[in-house]
């Protein structure tokens, strides 16, 4: 039998750990180098993901950057919006409301991607993502921003109508319209057959505003020659009256027109006399013949009379020695058989001769 000494023991000992410590660095090595790799695989792979992209790509619809949201819209809906006007809508539209962002499945190729921006839930936009064709180190496929399509002022221009008098000055964001671009319609009714001379009757105008994101600001001029500002209705409407002259001439002539109608209604009475009736109404004018043609036979025995609620209004100057008012009132006639109370409305018209104000002619309302 062979003999084995210890120092051979030994020297096979040291061998052997030699041989397994190297192995085991080895090993050490290879697991750090794979982990490594695959930490370094997985980081690739992360950050290749489309999410993030897509994040970057809907920051500005969710920080609502107005002036952004502005060069993506419609260019139809651009034409008729200035980027302010847009902002100003926009703002009203979508601020305090929740904006979030999600992908919308579209049925469409792997490349690309396709993601709804939405406030309170309503979509308002859509943006898409697609694989740029590059890749990282290790090939995956890098995405980046495609396109985008806010649809935020479809439906959103409304048209507006102004109606208004060819006498009327208009002004639109401060500029005057012509009367040429203005539909004519009919004259102010209860005037013609009542003027002389060259004289024209206000005629009614309309003027379309048609798409419009934010309502015009319309204007006009008084009969003083103020400008004024006009509101809209709920309905797109702004209604222009015809420029009356009452806060002009109503002080100064008021009390003259109603005594003289006063006198003309108590002269249906017997209780105003031809005489009377002259110092205030022009001889041989229209009214003056309308009043001598009064039949006085059927004027009944009364025991007083009196006047109530008397004003005048809508003051309109034709020339500067003819114009035209309403005036309502009522007569209340005391009779025997009892009291009628005659609710008065005329219009009359009021001619300058020898420096006096004198009826010309008056009409019922």
């Amino acid at each position: 039998m062979k003999k084995i000494t210890l120092k051979k023991i030994k020297r096979h000992n040291r061998r052997f750990f030699t041989v397994y410590c190297t192995l085991l660095v080895i090993a050490a090595l290879a697991v750090a180098f794979g982990y490594g790799h695959i930490r370094t695989l997985l980081t690739e792979y992360e950050s290749s993901q489309p999410k993030y992209v897509a994040e970057d790509a809907a920051r500005p619809f969710l920080n609502l950057d107005y002036s952004f949201l502005y060069d993506y819209e419609k260019p139809e809906n651009q034409a008729l919006a200035t980027r302010e006007e847009y902002a100003g809508f926009a703002g009203n539209d979508l601020s305090g409301k929740d904006i979030t962002y999600h992908e919308v499945v579209t049925g469409g190729s792997d490349d690309v991607k396709t993601y709804g921006v939405y406030a309170d839930g309503k979509r308002f936009c859509t943006f898409t993502i697609r694989q740029s064709g590059q890749t990282t180190d290790h090939g995956f496929a890098r995405w980046a921003y495609d396109s985008a399509s806010i649809n935020l002022l479809d439906n959103a221009f409304e048209g507006y109508t102004i109606k208004c008098y060819d006498v009327n000055r208009v002004f639109v964001d401060g500029v005057e319209i012509p009367l040429d671009q203005m539909t004519l319609g009919d004259e102010l009714p209860g005037y013609d057959g009542h003027l002389y001379k060259d004289m024209t009757i206000p005629r009614a105008c309309e003027y379309t505003i048609s798409e419009r994101l934010t309502p015009p600001r319309v204007t006009t001029l008084d009969a003083a020659g103020r400008e004024v500002s006009v509101e809209c209705d709920e309905y797109g409407l702004f209604t222009i009256d015809v420029p009356w002259r009452d806060e002009e001439m109503k002080p100064s002539k008021e009390k003259w027109i109603l005594e003289t109608a006063k006198t003309m209604s108590e002269y249906t009475i017997g209780h105003a006399s031809l005489d009377t009736i002259t110092k205030r109404v022009a001889v041989n004018s229209p009214a003056y013949k309308s009043i001598v043609a009064f039949d006085k036979s059927i004027i009944f025995i009364h025991k007083g009379w009196d006047f109530k609620d008397m004003r005048t209004e809508h003051y309109y100057s034709f020339a500067d020695d003819y114009f035209a008012v309403d005036v309502h009132y009522h007569f209340i006639v005391d009779y025997y058989e009892g009291t009628r109370d005659i609710d008065t409305h005329q219009r009359f018209f009021f001619r300058r001769i020898d420096d006096k104000w004198l009826l010309y002619d008056s009409t019922m309302l």
